[in-house]
């Protein structure tokens, strides 16, 4: 799919199917209890989920009846042993679409994920050495093009989750994201591709719609409370309590790197290795372009772990200390080879007391690998309508 240059024709309207799931719960509290459960443990019964969330067989029977008749779950067959008839449920991978954005400095991703997670299509646009404007008008034809040619059926279409490199500020969801993005600063993204494309769109920042795509499809599954550390060509994060996204008053929540006094030390992140490995001779011109030929021989990497490890290792002693998390993630753009060598490097700040130190969190490579603020974002509508 070749980029559009020219400025879209503005869609104002927004066909009614859309406007009243924006203000009409698509699921009521029970039925979001009964789904996420169901998305977390595929094969659970109905008598199991009842007694999860405290609610009578009659009631089960009734929330499960409603979500079959309408697609959202199915019966699988009988599941375990011992008697009687425990028939286990699944969600319908087709019940529900939701597309996912993400705006990075170098690029521009855009993917169709269905209600399991699963990822049905993708459309990348490098942005370097780029001339064109990166508006909302061109983010909007973007949308507009990738819709029309990978989902012919509209109507289980939820919405649109965008991740943005930035934080926000002000009132709303502006955000101040790094100057490559100059012309979508300090504007409602949200709302403007609202207006465009006649679709709900929900924005988060990138480290924490990754946040999000690792507690629904990786630790998250079975760890409730977690630090995500999102490295890219910044170094940020998200915090993951009691299974929902912690973003904050100013949903700036996880900027670890802004918040947290490691001035003075090469920050870890991409960028900064993409820089030592071209004074080896490599010539990236961007993070993305580095990873896309990532060596974990590379010479580089042994002098970013040494020159990183004191930033990190403040950055994980001060969310240790802070939140008390059950487990750290080293996640974003992060090779799982790269993340594997930096766990073992890893030493919090921690001073003995009668033999003891503070108990510290595991830390451990993230499990969703590939483009997780992209799922992330995708999975934003859908946990709004559905989860949760």
């Amino acid at each position: 799919m070749a980029p559009h240059k020219t400025t879209p024709e503005p869609r104002t309207s927004i066909p009614e199917i859309f406007r009243k799931r924006v203000t009409t719960e698509v699921a009521n509290a029970s039925e979001r209890q009964t789904l996420d459960l169901i998305r977390r443990e595929p094969q659970i019964t109905r008598a199991e989920i009842g007694r999860r969330i405290g609610l009578t067989g009659m009631s089960m029977t009734r929330i499960i009846d409603s979500l079959e008749q309408r697609g959202l779950v199915r019966a699988t067959g009988r599941t375990g042993t011992g008697r009687g008839p425990k028939i286990g449920l699944e969600l319908v991978a087709g019940a529900a679409y939701s597309i996912g954005v993400s705006i990075k400095a170098d690029a521009i991703v855009l993917a169709l994920v269905d209600f399991l997670g699963n990822q049905l299509g993708e459309f990348r646009q490098p942005l370097e050495a780029s001339t064109m404007k990166l508006d909302v008008d061109f983010v909007a034809e973007l949308l507009h093009r990738f819709i029309q040619e990978r989902l012919s059926d509209r109507s289980r279409l939820f919405g649109i989750g965008i991740a943005i490199t930035g934080f926000f500020i002000g009132s709303g969801l502006k955000v101040n994201p790094p100057g490559q993005l100059d012309d979508l600063a300090l504007i409602d993204v949200d709302t403007a591709l609202t207006e465009r494309l006649g679709l709900p769109v929900w924005l988060d920042n990138d480290g924490n719609a990754a946040a999000e795509a690792e507690a629904m499809l990786g630790v998250g599954r079975t760890v409730k409370n977690f630090a995500y550390f999102y490295f890219s060509t910044g170094f940020g994060g998200g915090i993951i309590h009691e299974g929902r996204l912690l973003r904050g008053r100013n949903g700036n929540a996880g900027e670890f790197a802004g918040a947290i006094p490691i001035e003075g030390y090469m920050h870890p992140n991409l960028e900064n290795l993409r820089q030592l490995q071209n004074q080896r001779g490599s010539d990236f011109a961007t993070v993305s372009h580095m990873l896309d030929h990532f060596d974990p021989t590379w010479s580089s990497i042994d002098e970013w772990l040494h020159k990183t490890a004191p930033a990190l290792n403040i950055a994980v002693s001060a969310v240790s200390a802070v939140l008390d998390p059950d487990v750290i993630v080293l996640g974003g753009q992060l090779p799982t080879a790269l993340a594997e060598r930096m766990v073992p490097m890893i030493a919090f700040s921690s001073v003995p007391r009668r033999g003891y130190i503070r108990p510290v969190p595991l830390v451990v490579p993230a499990q969703v690998v590939v483009e997780p603020a992209l799922l992330g974002a995708a999975a934003l509508p859908l946990r709004a309508h559905f989860f949760g």
